[in-house]
């Protein structure tokens, strides 16, 4: 192995818990002292923690693999990396079935489809109105997508479709004539509204649909789609991928 070069740790190394060093190691981390039970964005992780001299200590690869990631040393240092590598980037652009990698979200668009009228099928009943019409010199794009959680714990995604505010991130529909058109409605299962946000399992996926309300002469080119955690939802954040809708 080159000079400063890292590799992977193999299991036994320990993260010291308490002042500073718990905010080096992780942030969001919290060890309750009466129970000894680790807590990472407020999921319980099992760990062989140990106090020693008044300190609790915790295998660093257990809190690695808790957030997805995998430990590296080398050249003094210990790091938290996705695996692979520094410097291993998700695919963020693809088409229509071509599953995308954030590194810790997949995401894919199944279909795409044109139509004057849509009932929705992914909607409990927290969506009030689940059938969408085109209206007057409109039609209808429904995009189809599978959102994954590639992540060992449970995450909280937005699907908003409103202007108001900036939840939705960067998310649109493109089209050939270099216009771009935010979604109309989503067809989801959301858990809590205001704005609609739904939990997916670790390793589990969310089926939804995107409405979008276009004038019928709209050619669409591309799904522009930010992938937002509700807890980050509030502030510039997400992670941007890019689907060629083009035929």
């Amino acid at each position: 192995m080159k000079s400063g070069q890292l590799s992977p740790v193999r299991r036994g190394g320990y993260a010291l818990f308490g002042t500073a060093a718990a905010a080096v190691v992780v942030a969001g981390a919290a060890l309750a002292s009466s129970s000894v039970k680790l807590v990472i964005n407020g999921n319980p992780v099992t760990t062989d923690a140990r106090q020693i001299g008044g300190r609790t200590y915790v295998p660093v690869d257990d809190v690695a693999k808790a957030l997805g990631l995998k430990v590296y040393s080398g050249g003094g240092q210990i790091a938290l990396r996705p695996a692979g590598g520094a410097n291993q980037v998700g695919k963020l652009q693809g088409k229509i079935g071509e599953e995308l990698f954030t590194g810790k979200y997949k995401f894919i668009v199944n279909s795409v489809v044109e139509t004057q009228k849509y009932q929705m099928k992914y909607a409990n009943n927290r969506i009030y109105n689940q059938t969408v019409t085109a209206g007057q010199n409109e039609k209808l794009i429904i995009v189809d997508c599978r959102l994954k959680n590639g992540t060992a714990l449970k995450d909280e995604f937005v699907f908003y479709s409103g202007t108001t505010y900036n939840f939705g991130g960067n998310t649109a529909l493109t089209s050939f004539d270099e216009t771009s058109k935010a979604p109309h409605a989503y067809d989801v299962a959301p858990d809590e509204g205001s704005p609609d946000g739904a939990f997916v399992l670790p390793g589990a996926a969310i089926r939804f649909a995107i409405v979008f309300k276009v004038t019928p002469d709209t050619r669409p080119k591309d799904l522009v789609y930010t992938i937002v955690r509700y807890a980050e939802r509030t502030e510039d954040n997400g992670t941007t991928v890019r689907v060629s809708l083009a035929k």
